[in-house]
């Protein structure tokens, strides 16, 4: 990935976070969910968990 795509790469994360639990950091977020839904989000796949 160039990094002039982390933007994009990454945003789908950022608005799954945002819509689902927005009281807790983006850190704790990603740390709760496991691999196969990461690669979910990223691949546009998958509608928030």
């Amino acid at each position: 990935m160039n990094l002039d795509q982390l933007e994009s790469t990454l945003e789908p994360l950022f608005i799954s976070w945002k819509k689902t639990v927005p009281n807790k950091s983006f850190g704790d977020f990603i740390f709760h969910l496991d691999n196969h839904a990461i690669t979910k989000l990223l691949s546009g796949s998958s509608t928030p968990p």
